[in-house]
């Protein structure tokens, strides 16, 4: 079974994510750099499977040569892609003998837990060998930590965004059905701040399949996984959007704490607290 697996990170590519022309500032482009390779490349490499590519997705107005001055030499394979290339980036990647596709959306300062990649790959393939004629699955992770101010919540909470949140929602796509990459642009948008079931409607729009499910139906083709007690946190700083998500903490009673050992292995970084 070839598996081709991409994973998307937007760095600051869109104007209209609560940054506004800033995103073009050296300095705030250098100050999230620091997430970026603190948070997400950090619980990247410490995966314990590390066959993936990760995209991290800029502006298409961005220095190219700048952002990567910006990211750590890593032992990853990582691609620095601007938004009207992605699809060509990604279709170009996949040759005949590739048969499934995966995508994962995941926030540049965000971390996952070690195992998320592997756990992804693995619940892909037993949905596909249990259900060979479906086009396409969706797998997340749906208990998470927030941490705000250095101090862990429970995610579920306290999101008032509604939908699915995951700091890692991937989608695979069966290629031995149909080699269109129509749905491209739509597998971005499956992300961690939509609703999912809208989401796959979309998906379906762009694959023209008839699209009547209601929300108990579509659960055919979505895959939770809740493994771990903890598999992703969500990262919330200054220096982002994020406050439009209108994150605030119900009371201190809903902090909760976690082992820094326990903590460093699961996400590759070290608690600071």
């Amino acid at each position: 079974m070839n598996i081709k697996h991409f994973i998307i990170t937007r760095f600051m590519n869109n104007p209209n994510l609560g940054f506004g022309q800033r995103i073009f500032d050296k300095t705030v482009l250098k100050e999230s750099a620091v997430y970026l390779n603190n948070n997400l490349i950090k619980s990247l490499e410490n995966q314990t499977d590390k066959d993936f590519t990760l995209i991290v997705l800029i502006n298409d107005r961005h220095d190219k040569e700048f952002i990567e001055s910006l990211i750590d030499d890593i032992d990853l394979h990582i691609l620095i892609v601007k938004d009207s290339k992605l699809d060509n980036v990604i279709k170009q990647s996949v040759d005949s003998t590739c048969d499934y596709l995966i995508t994962t959306r995941i926030d540049y300062d965000d971390l996952v837990v070690n195992t998320a990649v592997e756990t992804c790959k693995s619940k892909f393939i037993r949905f596909f060998k249990k259900f060979n004629d479906k086009m396409f699955c969706v797998n997340g992770f749906s208990k998470g930590l927030a941490l705000v101010d250095n101090r862990l919540y429970m995610m579920d909470k306290h999101y008032r965004g509604g939908g699915f949140f995951s700091a890692f929602v991937s989608l695979c796509y069966n290629l031995k059905l149909s080699k269109t990459f129509d749905c491209l642009k739509n597998v971005y948008s499956l992300g961690d701040h939509t609703n999912l079931y809208g989401g796959i409607r979309n998906l379906f729009r762009y694959l023209h399949i008839e699209n009547s499910y209601n929300d108990d139906e579509l659960e055919q083709f979505i895959d939770r996984e809740e493994l771990f007690e903890y598999n992703y946190i969500w990262y919330r700083h200054k220096n982002t959007g994020s406050e439009l998500l209108n994150y605030t903490p119900a009371d201190t009673s809903d902090e909760i704490s976690i082992d820094k050992e326990q903590f460093k292995t699961l996400f590759g970084i070290n608690l600071e607290k």
